[in-house]
């Protein structure tokens, strides 16, 4: 890996600060003003009133897409979002389900590691009951259906899979694999689903370099597909809801557990590796608008968890 100057880094670590603070700005302010208007709009004619379920979710598309253009400007000026739309390994059905089999292990392992840290935390005075209820809920109208199978997919991958990841990329593909999965699981907002994010931001982040971007999507569609469409059966017939969400993730824990045997060598060979050199993760915390936007995730994940 080349040396990185002092001056180059924090110029690169500000410039990226600043691109995720001006999506968030980005995103906050057409949310709101969207929102304001569609509650004049509900005022003023009364054949729209009773579909704010139907304009929230078209407000959440249209701010979320948006948002994506300050990350996206990223790559002016130089090469690094040059390949992002590149596929490299090819990827055959069967490997497709075998990764996404594997992501519902996770989900499952996190999920019961995560149980009893939650009940410590809840012990102390902390709830969460609404980041729950936020986190497993169905879309409650079509378009807010098709912003969680599509839009954000979409969005959310070349956000963080995407312009994120490629941009921080020439400073270690382990870097920039673990920082565009914390951040993918600090935007959520939500403590509940911050472990699970950060896990499945990181399996992400290592297929979009092995694969491409193309794959994550279509991973990240699958899996929000598979909640809301178990949401929906549950709702109808609790039973079959539970024995098919039972089902998969079994077989998700079972792919999990081969993962793990036939790749242990491997894998103890990447945690034995030097990936980063020293300063990186200095110079990138200690850059204002990444220590700015940081504080302001972590405070929003908190603050879903405080009664």
């Amino acid at each position: 890996m080349a040396q990185f100057e002092q001056d180059e880094m924090r110029r690169d670590f500000s410039r990226l600060g600043w691109a995720l603070v001006s999506s968030q700005l980005l995103l906050m302010f057409l949310t709101l003003a969207g929102s304001l208007l569609c509650s004049l709009l509900l005022r003023w004619f009364s054949p729209l009133r009773g579909t704010w379920n139907l304009l929230q979710g078209y407000i959440i598309i249209f701010s979320v897409a948006v948002s994506v253009l300050p990350m996206l400007s990223l790559g002016a000026g130089n090469h690094r979002l040059d390949r992002l739309l590149d596929r490299r390994a090819k990827v055959f059905p069967v490997e497709l389900i075998y990764y996404f089999l594997l992501i519902l292990g996770l989900q499952m392992l996190v999920t019961l590691i995560y149980a009893p840290i939650m009940n410590i935390l809840e012990s102390v005075g902390f709830s969460f009951g609404a980041a729950d209820e936020a986190a497993t809920s169905a879309a409650v109208s079509a378009s807010l259906l098709f912003y969680s199978i599509a839009v954000a997919p979409i969005c959310e991958e070349i956000i963080y899979r995407g312009a994120l990841l490629r941009y921080l990329e020439p400073y270690g593909r382990w870097f920039a694999i673990f920082i565009s999965a914390l951040v993918f699981a600090l935007m959520h907002g939500n403590a509940v689903q911050f472990p699970i994010a950060l896990i499945i931001g990181m399996i992400f982040g290592y297929l979009a370099l092995k694969h491409s971007i193309h794959l994550t999507i279509l991973l990240h569609v699958m899996n929000n597909l598979f909640v809301e469409g178990v949401g929906r059966l549950e709702a109808v017939s609790p039973t079959a809801g539970i024995f098919l969400n039972t089902a998969f993730i079994a077989a998700g824990i079972l792919m999990l557990i081969f993962a793990l045997f036939s790749n242990i060598n491997p894998l103890l060979r990447l945690l034995r590796a030097k990936r980063v050199e020293d300063g990186i993760y200095k110079a990138f915390f200690t850059s204002v608008p990444i220590a700015a936007i940081f504080l302001y995730m972590i405070c929003l994940t908190v603050s879903s968890i405080i009664a």
